[in-house]
């Protein structure tokens, strides 16, 4: 029954929730294979530059081929729908939101920098390694354009 009402409620959704949800979706699903993978080689000491360059480059293209379909898709799906003073302002605050999304991981990394110089004669070393604070980074990242979706679409159902 609940798969039921999830069905009808994504009917319900605008356009531009829809391609947030796309893309919210997208990214969540590449960014956890791409941080299980790379969590993989760090817990295993095994880092190798080849192979995090493939799968960074991997993953971007199929970022990049998944959104171009999906919002290739729903824009001949749909009717054009042009943005009004609501969207514009929705943009806004959730990219406030993203940005101090992006402000506390950015602690995060530098407090992750310090905290490698006294780890780095222990055995947990290699997740203090320059690899594992650039992995961090990026999760910051990606964690601040996944708040800035997750805003969106509470803004759009509740209201701003």
């Amino acid at each position: 029954m609940s798969s039921m009402l999830d069905m009808v409620a994504m009917v319900e959704l605008s356009v531009r929730e829809k391609s947030i949800c796309g893309s919210l979706v997208a990214v969540l699903v590449i960014a956890i294979a791409y941080f299980c993978r790379t969590a993989s080689w760090i817990a295993a000491d095994a880092v190798d530059p080849g192979e995090v360059a493939g799968l960074s480059v991997g993953a971007l293209i199929l970022l990049i081929a998944v959104q171009l379909v999906f919002q290739g898709l729903l824009a001949l799906a749909s009717r054009d729908d042009p943005t009004d003073e609501r969207d514009r302002l929705i943009a806004a605050v959730a990219s406030r939101n993203a940005y101090i999304v992006l402000q506390v991981g950015l602690w995060l990394v530098i407090c992750h920098i310090v905290a490698a110089m006294a780890m780095q004669h222990t055995a947990a070393a290699r997740w203090f390694a320059p690899f594992a604070t650039a992995q961090l980074g990026l999760l910051a990242a990606i964690a601040a354009e996944l708040a800035k979706y997750c805003s969106q679409l509470v803004y759009y159902r509740r209201g701003i």
